[in-house]
Formats: structure tokens, sequence, C-alpha cells
């Protein structure tokens, strides 16, 4: 089982067999967790964006975690592994904030 699944806000996507090879689609990130949620994925749901609008992000009941672009690699995991912890221990009740960077959880 997967324990964690990041992606984009926004993922482009070369659409190769359903259409002209240079005809891309655009597919929210949202959209795409909100799709494994449906499927069973009940895992830790992190977006990654550079939207100044970050915390409307947060508020989609399918996401956990919301990570600015920009966020350094090892703050990430830090932010990652805290966001598992609690996620298993709270369901989603901690909150984590640092000064330096925007992190939503």
């Amino acid at each position: 089982e997967v324990d964690v699944v990041c992606c984009d806000a926004s993922l482009v996507l070369n659409q190769l067999r359903h259409g002209p090879r240079n005809m891309l689609k655009v597919l929210s990130g949202v959209d795409l967790i909100r799709g494994l949620r449906e499927r069973g994925f009940s895992g830790l749901a992190c977006i990654v964006t550079g939207d100044s609008d970050a915390k409307a992000l947060n508020n989609e009941p399918e996401i956990d975690m919301v990570i600015m672009k920009g966020t350094p690699v090892p703050e990430m995991a830090a932010a990652i592994q805290d966001g598992l912890a609690c996620r298993e221990a709270m369901k989603r009740a901690c909150t984590v904030a640092d000064a330096d960077t925007e992190i939503f959880l």
C-alpha cells in the first residue's frame, strides 16, 4: 500500500494515445488525488504549488498537506514525516507552521 502521494497542483499531460500528438491536457492535482481517494487511497495526499492561494487548496477535503514550491527538500521530507505521524495520531488535527516556509497541514 502507498503511504504518500505528492503531486503538483497543475499537471500538463501530453495526449499521445487519445488525440493529436501535440495536444496537451491540464489536469488538476486535486482532481488526480480526488480520483485516487475514490479508488480507495487512504494515505497522505500532498499538493506542491507555487500558487499564492495555497490556503484555499488546503481547504480541499481530499488534500492533507500543501507545500509551497521552492521549499527545500529536507523541509519537505520533514513535513511529510510529521504529516504521516499526525495523520496516524490525530486524523488531520495537527497544524505545522514554519516562520520561513509556508506548509499547511
